[in-house]
């Protein structure tokens, strides 16, 4: 029997349930941003403050769909490209019936589902501005690298902790000093995807992943786990 100083917490999570719903709320805007047409740079804004907020908060007395959906519309506030809670919300109901198997229609603003759905959005951008105390703002490391392939690696890394571990220009240690004739990392990261990930901005990211540091979770942990904690 286990007794009551050993006993779990009650709003502990299993490591693999914490990276799954971590993953599933990043895809979740990752997908919603692709629909709304936002730029990489909102997406990400949405994905960083949503791991900033888990930092703190419990997933079982917050939805993540619902923190998802609220950082993705703050996130369109502060990045300047705003948009309209009925197309943020019909993107997201659209998002869940295929994700539950059904045909997905279109959401009636005058419903009680919408007013529903609304409130929930609303409650949710609340609770991340309170919880961040207003401080928004955040650096990505996109604007430091030049390779296509090391975009799409950082874009991937979003899922994961790494972008609330490791500042943006993180550079890891090199496996050979640098010579004196060599152009600078910048330069030399725009013709070859294996200098990239090793120089700027990836590179800490790369080294969290590759050892465990970020707890990282695959896709298929976010497929089985369940939408949501939330009781």
């Amino acid at each position: 029997m286990t007794s009551a100083a050993t006993a779990p917490a009650p709003d502990a999570e299993s490591d693999d349930t914490i990276n799954g719903q971590r993953v599933y709320g990043c895809e979740l805007i990752q997908q919603m941003g692709i629909m709304l047409a936002l730029p990489q740079v909102g997406i990400a804004t949405a994905q960083v403050m949503f791991h900033r907020f888990y930092a703190r908060r419990s997933m079982r007395r917050f939805d993540v769909r619902h923190v998802a959906t609220g950082a993705l519309f703050l996130a369109t506030k502060v990045e300047e490209c705003p948009r309209k809670v009925r197309d943020v919300l019909g993107c997201f109901q659209h998002l869940l019936s295929k994700r539950a198997g059904k045909r997905p229609v279109p959401l009636d603003i005058f419903s009680q589902d919408y007013a529903n759905l609304k409130d929930k959005l609303i409650r949710a951008e609340r609770e991340i501005l309170k919880e961040l105390g207003f401080i928004l703002y955040s650096e990505h490391p996109h604007k430091f690298i030049l390779n296509y392939a090391a975009w799409n690696f950082i874009n991937d890394s979003q899922r994961t902790d790494a972008c609330i571990k490791f500042a943006p220009e993180a550079d890891p240690p090199r496996r050979h000093p640098p010579s004196v004739g060599k152009p600078p990392p910048w330069r030399r990261g725009a013709g070859s995807g294996t200098t990239a990930t090793r120089d700027g901005a990836i590179g800490g990211i790369a080294m969290a992943i590759a050892t465990g540091a970020t707890g990282a979770a695959t896709a298929g942990s976010a497929s089985t786990s369940p939408h949501a904690l939330v009781l």
